[in-house]
């Protein structure tokens, strides 16, 4: 979500305004939007910036110092990692102890 903001979106993205969903609906709807909204910010990059240092300008991280596909490489193991933190939780909760 701030990544997608600072990299190709309005750049308003704040951890302050920042708000979980507060149910499972909601967060999961809020996956799906973040991970559009992170396909759609790497789909604007221009190929000529591919190796370019500080394209993104997210403030909460070291995205000043990094390339585009440190970046990238990033993210998705952020994405990859969270996701299965989910699917673990999800099959946890299935198989509880009743």
């Amino acid at each position: 979500m701030g990544r997608a903001s600072h990299l190709g979106g309005d750049r308003t993205f704040t951890r302050a305004a920042d708000v979980s969903p507060a149910d499972a609906a909601g967060a999961i709807a809020r996956i799906r939007r973040t991970a559009a909204d992170w396909r759609r910010s790497l789909l604007q990059i221009a190929e000529s910036d591919d190796d370019r240092t500080g394209l993104s300008s997210y403030p909460y991280g070291s995205d000043a110092e990094e390339t585009f596909p440190s970046i990238v490489w990033w993210m998705n193991q952020e994405i990859l990692h969270h996701g299965a933190e989910i699917a673990l939780l999800r099959d946890l909760y299935v198989h509880r102890a009743r």
